[in-house]
């Protein structure tokens, strides 16, 4: 069984702060390859001449 090791009390409020910012990145990272995901996608459906109802059933 993996060991525990507790933070100091003097230290949770910094490690909280520098795990609520990554969090934070994270969370615009995701977004952001989101939104180039859906660019492509809709980028090779025009190239390939895609109808809206055809891209529904891929």
């Amino acid at each position: 069984m993996l060991g525990v090791t507790l933070i100091p009390v003097a230290e949770r409020n910094s490690w909280q702060d520098y795990f609520t910012a990554e969090q934070q990145k994270i969370s615009q990272l995701d977004q952001q390859l989101q939104v180039a995901e859906d660019q492509l996608n809709h980028a090779v459906n025009q190239l390939f001449g895609l109808t809206q109802p055809e891209v529904d059933r891929l």
